[in-house]
């Protein structure tokens, strides 16, 4: 880890890891999401953009590339089933987390249409005046 200063010129401090070879380490990677899922209806949403992995210093990625072309509606895609590169584990053995979801949008215009009024009402000017001064004389 290394902090910079407010305007990012001057080193203020270094964190350094020692690692061991053959030793395993665990780290947060990043998720790359990518493809369009091809559905109408429906908004993508990415509830984690990284996973916890397990792996040794020589085999960690840069990030995971998660294929989202051929979701369905209504398809969650858990932290199991994430095509990983040779040599990464998930932390997690059992990966049931959800990390992104393709949602389906509901719309309930019928509704909003019939709750809302016709017009808006208007209050004008001389009607403030004329409520502000009923409420003098109470």
């Amino acid at each position: 880890e290394i902090q910079m200063d407010n305007l990012g010129k001057r080193l203020l401090h270094v964190d350094f890891d020692r690692i061991r070879e053959g030793e395993k380490v665990e780290l947060d990677i990043e998720l790359r999401y990518f493809g369009q899922p091809k559905v109408e209806g429906a908004v993508f949403q990415v509830l984690f953009g990284e996973v916890t992995v397990r792996c040794l210093p020589t085999a960690i990625p840069d990030r995971i590339e998660v294929d989202v072309r051929e979701i369905k509606k209504g398809d969650e895609i858990r932290a199991k089933q994430i095509v990983l590169p040779e040599g990464v584990e998930l932390v997690d053995p059992k990966g049931e987390e959800i990390i992104a979801i393709l949602a389906e949008i509901r719309l309930e215009t019928e509704a909003l249409v019939e709750s809302a009024p016709a017009e808006p009402e208007v209050i004008t000017a001389r009607e403030k005046k004329a409520e502000g001064a009923e409420e003098e004389k109470d």
